[in-house]
């Protein structure tokens, strides 16, 4: 999965233009679909916001043969808007019984955007985080 949402950034690098900032705000979801479709196709499936036993939701979760994947996709506003996605992923995580989630965060900061690809380790759990 890391390959996959590192390819994604690649081609979010590579096509990203300044005025496509509102349709991707409305559609990231729908484009990261698209990308990781053809992917899984076959092998896997995706899930979009299913519901938890406590009515939370996850923003994605891909099945690929026997792996989950729980995938958190945010826009940038911010630090503390970031730190409280981190956290409902961990929460996720925590509730799927999973120690590694992924991050998707889309940056549309004129001045200050930054590609950028890290992985935080938080309470015992690893999140792979991408900024596209």
């Amino acid at each position: 999965m890391e390959l996959v949402i590192e390819k994604f950034q690649e081609l979010m690098r590579q096509e990203y233009r300044k005025n496509d900032d509102n349709f991707l705000e409305k559609n990231g979801r729908l484009i990261f679909l698209a990308f990781i479709k053809p992917i899984i196709n076959g092998i896997g499936d995706y899930f979009i916001e299913p519901e938890m036993r406590d009515s939370k939701k996850m923003d994605i979760v891909v099945k690929y043969g026997i792996e989950k994947y729980i995938i958190e996709l945010k826009i940038w506003h911010g630090d503390k808007y970031e730190e409280r996605g981190v956290e409902q992923l961990l929460n996720y995580m925590k509730i799927q019984k999973e120690d590694t989630g992924y991050m998707v965060v889309f940056d549309f900061r004129k001045e200050k955007k930054e590609y950028k690809i890290e992985w935080i380790e938080v309470d015992g759990r690893r999140i792979f985080e991408v900024i596209v």
